[in-house]
């Protein structure tokens, strides 16, 4: 006994159009005149427009540093601010404060 998934269904056909078959084309047919505008520029242009690039990398670079940094920043203020509070609100602050005396006599 054979189950039905085992045998291959064939669909009709008919109503589908045939595409003749893509024959390699070594023209410029199909490539739309705006993606070769780069081979048309000046040496200066092409300078120019590869400047341009650098400096965008550059930017986005920038400016992920300048975040990383940014949320640094917030994080250890902060810590700053709780670190205050613990030692505002410690019993042992008046302690240390006695042991570490007036400081240095420069």
């Amino acid at each position: 006994m054979l189950r039905k998934i085992a045998v291959p269904v064939l669909k009709d056909t008919t109503s589908v159009k045939a595409e003749p078959p893509a024959s390699p084309s070594n023209s410029l047919e199909d490539v739309n005149i705006d993606d070769l505008d780069y081979v048309f520029d000046s040496p200066m242009v092409s300078a120019l427009k590869k400047q341009i690039e650098r400096d965008a990398e550059i930017k986005k670079r920038m400016t992920r540093k300048i975040r990383a940094l940014q949320k640094q920043n917030k994080r250890l203020k902060k810590r700053v601010v709780e670190l205050k509070t613990v030692l505002k609100n410690s019993p042992r602050r008046i302690i240390i404060i006695r042991e570490s005396g007036p400081g240095p006599a420069t």
